[in-house]
């Protein structure tokens, strides 16, 4: 994955556009400062937020392609 520009920021971390080495194709990576989750139920919150995002079906909105937890989470 190539990193073109961030997107965007919030509360717990930034969103990048990349560009798929293989493919071409473009997409955004939200990347979660770890740094930034205080407790239990921040960490539940962006986990509720990728699972709503999963299921969730309209042009506008981003598809989850895959999901990632680092061993330090």
């Amino acid at each position: 994955m190539q990193i073109i520009k961030v997107l965007g920021e919030g509360g717990f971390g930034k969103v990048m556009l990349g560009k798929h080495k293989v493919t071409g194709e473009q997409v955004a990576i939200k990347l979660i400062d770890s740094g930034k989750l205080w407790n239990a139920e921040d960490i539940d919150l962006v986990f509720r937020e990728a699972e709503v995002m999963k299921n969730l079906k309209h042009n506008n909105i981003i598809k989850i392609l895959n999901c990632y937890t680092l061993p330090n989470m």
